[in-house]
């Protein structure tokens, strides 16, 4: 065999050129988009997918697996569009009336949760997701309430701690001998004065600041907050005697003002007033319906604040507690009552007092009686003698 011609010598370099071209036109095709569609997924692979979905009540899930299925391959799974979607409308009808239960039972957070479980699980429904909506707001204005109220007792639970610690103190013999150190009581008053002064910072209601602002200043007196109470706390001025119809606004505005000062007995004063009484007017009736609410909820808080005052012994405390709120509603049957108790229990510790200061005055009396005579006692002086009777004539 001679030399290899020119032509026998190109071909082994030929072949792999082509395959290179070949393969760089594929991957030019790849990269234009021209390829770029995956292959086909397995049915078994949809189907498993599906069925978990199913098995899950995920309808959420498997709706949408379905919008993404070719109709000519997977008609079997499209076909079970329609009883999905009754399935799902079916089991937000369930989760509504399931919430609804638990809100009235007083489990707002669950119902909560289980709404929420419901809409991930299922299609948009603008029930569920108005009722969740509003579920939530009422589930952080209630929340928000309650933090408020725990705030209160953990100051006046304080407030509390801090007169009986200034009792002690003076009885003792040593400061060791207190629970609290005083040093650490004034920490943390500071502590909840400044958590009630950011609460204050955040609400709406005028009123409720006023109020978390007396209890922060009681707790940790501040020169910035006696400032803000100031501006917080102007009387407001009544005057609801006649009935046209710029009285009607300036009377609604009064009460208006009186309600955000918390100013109870002003607000009264219109609320009662038989000219206003019949106006008919929906903004005052809506005032006046919110004043009885609150003027409702403060009276039962001035009943369990004195019971209270009365539990611990401070019955005289418990007294001035439960007539301010007298003031206010005379017709008040369980003020009336506690007052009532209050008051028998007074007069039978203040004839315990005399009862007791009597006895203490006799026993000293005894005492005193009972003392030893002296050993030696002076004899007594001679009588002297009668006079003879004169002798007869």
């Amino acid at each position: 065999m001679g030399e290899p011609t020119p032509i026998q010598k190109e071909r082994p370099l030929r072949s792999p050129m082509r395959g290179s071209l070949a393969f760089l036109a594929a991957l030019l095709l790849v990269l234009q988009g021209c390829a770029a569609i995956p292959p086909p997924e397995p049915a078994d692979s949809v189907e498993q997918r599906f069925d978990r979905a199913m098995a899950a009540e995920d309808y959420r899930s498997a709706l949408a697996l379905l919008d993404g299925l070719d109709p000519e391959r997977f008609i079997h799974l499209l076909d079970q569009r329609d009883a999905i979607e009754a399935a799902a409308d079916e089991a937000s009808a369930v989760a509504l009336a399931t919430g609804e239960q638990l809100v009235r039972a007083g489990y707002l957070g669950l119902a909560l949760r289980i709404l929420e479980g419901a809409r991930s699980r299922l299609p948009d429904d603008a029930l569920l997701e108005d009722r969740i909506e509003t579920l939530s707001a009422i589930q952080a204005a209630e929340m928000e309430t309650l933090e408020i109220e725990y705030l209160r007792l953990e100051a006046n639970h304080l407030l509390r701690q801090r007169q009986v610690i200034n009792t002690m103190s003076r009885l003792a013999r040593d400061p060791n001998e207190l629970p609290w150190q005083p040093e650490q009581m004034d920490e943390k008053a500071a502590n909840i004065a400044d958590r009630l002064d950011t609460r204050a910072s955040r609400h709406d209601d005028p009123a409720v600041r006023l109020s978390l602002l007396r209890l922060a200043e009681a707790l940790a007196p501040c020169e910035t907050r006696r400032q803000a109470l100031a501006l917080l706390h102007t009387p407001p001025t009544v005057d609801a005697a006649a009935d046209t119809p710029d009285d009607l606004r300036r009377v609604t505005a009064e009460l208006r003002r009186a309600l955000q000062w918390d100013d109870l007995p002003g607000a009264q004063r219109i609320c009662r007033e038989p000219a206003w009484a019949s106006t008919g007017d929906p903004t005052l009736e809506a005032l006046c319906s919110g004043f009885e609410q609150r003027r409702t909820a403060w009276l039962e808080e001035v009943l369990e604040e004195g019971r209270r005052l009365y539990a611990t012994g401070q019955i005289e405390a418990a007294i001035e507690h439960w007539r301010q709120g007298q003031q206010l509603a005379p017709e008040h049957t369980g003020l009336e009552a506690a007052l009532e108790r209050a008051g028998r229990v007074q007069e039978r510790l203040e004839s315990l007092r005399e009862r007791l200061t009597t006895e203490t005055n006799l026993e000293a009396l005894r005492e005193a009686l009972s003392e030893p005579l002296p050993e030696a006692l002076p004899e007594p002086l001679p009588e002297s003698p009668p006079e003879a009777p004169p002798e007869p004539d």
